[in-house]
């Protein structure tokens, strides 16, 4: 597969820390997969997706798109853990000043709008967004981060507020977008979801990547969700 997204010996340490919260993390990218990013709180997770997003420096090593990428801004879609959205606009005003920022027409937002209404089971638009449930907020927030058909998208533990029903249809986007040539990264605590929805899992602790693992070979080798969890266990602890 083409490597969309080379991450190699990225150091980040924080000022107000000695400790490093990425120490020579390196990992690949490839177009059209959908990789799980699990860890540990503290483990580097969201520390990792700020700097591939830019929205962090970084002190040592590199973050390089796929020279078919050139603009990262546009070419990465970020959905954060936190709920930050602008509460005194309405969910479509959001959707089209986001889209302005991404250079998009009224045209290809409403296009996207229509084409996620019935997987997402959007709210009414045209209501504030105060008057969202978090999980209608969360669906504002994942419609965004994927308005501009981003190569590379990145959800942040992106289901927390949503229905089992809106999270099965969810997913099959999800897994339909990889398999359309898209790459996803997608950051959880929820183990189970990593065996329905991934192609790999990159299991990181202490700022490092401790093990990465093809799903379907792991599924292969009998494995289930409960391997799943010895694995996990053992890696974040630094066993054999």
């Amino acid at each position: 597969m083409e490597c969309i997204l080379e991450i190699k010996n990225v150091v980040k340490t924080y000022a107000s820390s000695k400790k490093r919260a990425l120490d020579n993390l390196s990992l690949d990218l490839y177009k059209g997969e959908v990789l799980g990013l699990v860890g540990a709180n503290g483990a580097g997770k969201s520390t990792l997706i700020k700097c591939i997003a830019k929205l962090i420096h970084y002190n040592e090593g590199s973050i390089k798109l796929s020279d078919s990428l050139k603009d990262i801004n546009k070419s990465i879609g970020y959905m954060p853990e936190e709920i930050n959205l602008y509460d005194f606009l309405s969910g479509k005003d959001y959707l089209e000043l986001i889209g302005k920022l991404r250079d998009l027409t009224k045209w290809d937002i409403q296009k996207k709008i229509d084409e996620l209404k019935e997987v997402l089971e959007l709210p009414d638009l045209n209501m504030l967004i105060a008057s969202y449930s978090k999980g209608n907020k969360e669906k504002i927030m994942f419609l965004a981060s994927i308005l501009h058909e981003p190569a590379i998208i990145i959800l942040d533990e992106p289901f927390t507020g949503l229905d089992p029903i809106v999270i099965e249809k969810t997913k099959k986007y999800i897994m339909d977008y990889a398999r359309n040539g898209h790459t996803v990264i997608f950051s959880t605590h929820i183990l189970d979801m990593i065996l329905q929805l991934c192609n790999r899992i990159a299991v990181i602790s202490t700022g490092t990547i401790k093990g990465i693992h093809d799903i379907d070979e792991f599924k292969k080798n009998s494995g289930n969700y409960d391997k799943l969890i010895e694995l996990y266990a053992k890696e974040i602890k630094g066993q054999d």
